[in-house]
């Protein structure tokens, strides 16, 4: 019994390890026009499934010029990856739905009133860096949006040895396994 339990609390544990979340500048312009254009901080979580990749860019809420836009949540399921010079790329091309973003006090999503939006999607990324391109062309309004993303994941703090963020046992026994193992 201990065994399956053990077996279990491992697998949780890797298929967490798998998710990973960047942090850094969002830019997003809208038909090429500077004063129709947004950059903010954001968050990009890229994480591994089974059947390949989830791409969440969520509650995503522009400012062009003093306007607040709630698009919503930009989740993107399945995705394949190819390997090339210690980056993982993704290349997307079909249409998606914007789903509705879960931010209090926001009850209108635009994303929800687009319907499906063609999306041309790159995305290259490691364990410490993601940089995303999307474009989005909305032929019956005219404009092409266009999103850029280059973001790092947080740095571990020192002793933190499998960066969960906290620094405790797991932590020094790790560093004693490598110590004994050189």
């Amino acid at each position: 019994m201990k065994k399956i339990l053990t077996l279990v609390a491992a697998m949780v544990c890797s298929l967490a390890a798998w998710a990973t979340d960047y942090t850094g500048q969002l830019t997003v312009s809208v038909s090429g026009d500077a004063t129709t254009s947004s950059q903010q901080e954001a968050v990009i979580s890229i994480n591994k499934t089974e059947a390949g990749y989830q791409f969440s860019l969520k509650n995503l809420v522009l400012d062009l010029q003093g306007q607040r836009m709630p698009v919503g949540s930009i989740i993107i399921d399945n995705l394949q990856s190819t390997a090339a010079f210690g980056y993982n790329n993704i290349d997307l091309d079909k249409n998606i739905t914007i789903q509705s973003g879960d931010l209090e006090g926001i009850d209108n999503w635009y994303g929800l009133i687009l319907g499906e939006v063609p999306v041309k999607m790159a995305a290259k990324f490691n364990d410490q860096v993601l940089s995303v391109n999307i474009d989005i062309t909305m032929a019956a309004l005219g404009q092409a949006i266009k999103v850029s993303f280059i973001g790092t994941t947080p740095t571990p703090e020192m002793g933190d040895m499998n960066a969960d963020g906290t620094i405790n046992v797991t932590d020094v026994t790790q560093l004693i396994n490598k110590i004994l193992a050189q």
